[in-house]
């Protein structure tokens, strides 16, 4: 499985969270309305694989779920 993270950051104030997407179109039309409502946000996309098992999903979890900074 196929996953979109984007992470919402600002050169100022850090970071907004995380927000996850099924499709690239979706991710990418986050990234710039995030960054159209201020010029010195920061956004990123990263594509993300899980394993569709439960073993494979279990360590997405653990990854990205337990993260500090998962919004």
């Amino acid at each position: 499985m196929r996953f979109y993270q984007v992470h919402l950051r600002n050169d100022l104030k850090g970071s907004f969270g995380f927000r996850w997407f099924t499709t690239r179109t979706e991710a990418v039309a986050v990234c710039k309305e995030h960054h159209a409502s201020d010029p010195l946000d920061i956004t990123g996309i990263e594509v993300v694989q899980i394993q569709p098992t439960r073993a494979g999903i279990l360590e997405a979890l653990r990854a990205y779920a337990s993260h500090p900074d998962n919004g």
